[in-house]
């Protein structure tokens, strides 16, 4: 896409296990007997719907990106694109380029467990795993079930906050917090002198 206007790639599966990958600038969809790629388009939707075990990752920009992750979908956007996939059984959200960028995780109906370290967080639950790594703000968010969420600190100094709405913990360089969680636990297990 490379004639102007607002364009839309949309990327299918095929019925055994495929890679579906997504930067700011083109997407892949990968797999035993496909290879497709889409080039300049600023919205793609990635839809696994043909069965086998597929997975996603999402690539951020050099600017400030968000990473979203429901059990179902999962959408990383920024300046100039919106990427979102759907379906997929294993998702991996990736901050590598630079930028300050967020992560916020949702829950689903049933029970779910986050967790979160200074280079990464998981979200998973039944049927669905949800990792996001190298974000310096992480974000879970609580909605239903007997959630529990655990917060783990960095090799550096670290301070636990505790609210009424939840927990976070402030390291150097993340912050990563729980809103609205049933339980939730903070672990000093990594180093540091932690407050």
């Amino acid at each position: 896409a490379t004639a102007g206007g607002y364009d839309e790639a949309r990327m299918y599966d095929s019925v055994g296990d495929n890679l579906y990958r997504t930067w700011p600038t083109h997407v892949i969809m990968s797999g035993a007997s496909i290879y497709n790629r889409a080039d300049g388009f600023g919205y793609t939707r990635g839809m696994a719907t043909e069965g086998g075990y597929d997975e996603v990752r999402s690539y951020d920009s050099a600017g400030d990106d968000l990473y979203r992750a429901w059990s179902d979908r999962v959408v990383m956007n920024g300046d100039g694109y919106y990427n979102q996939s759907e379906g997929f059984e294993y998702t991996r959200g990736l901050a590598m380029a630079g930028g300050s960028d967020e992560l916020r995780m949702y829950d689903t109906p049933g029970d779910d467990l986050f967790r979160t370290w200074h280079d990464h967080a998981i979200m998973n639950g039944a049927a669905y795993y949800n990792l996001a790594e190298g974000f310096e703000f992480q974000r879970g968010f609580s909605s239903s079930g007997a959630d529990e969420a655990r917060l783990y600190d960095s090799p550096a100094l670290d301070h636990v906050i505790a609210r009424e709405w939840g927990a976070a913990v402030q390291g150097d360089t993340t912050y990563s917090e729980t809103n609205n969680f049933h339980l939730v636990r903070a672990y000093g297990e990594n180093g540091g002198v932690n407050t």
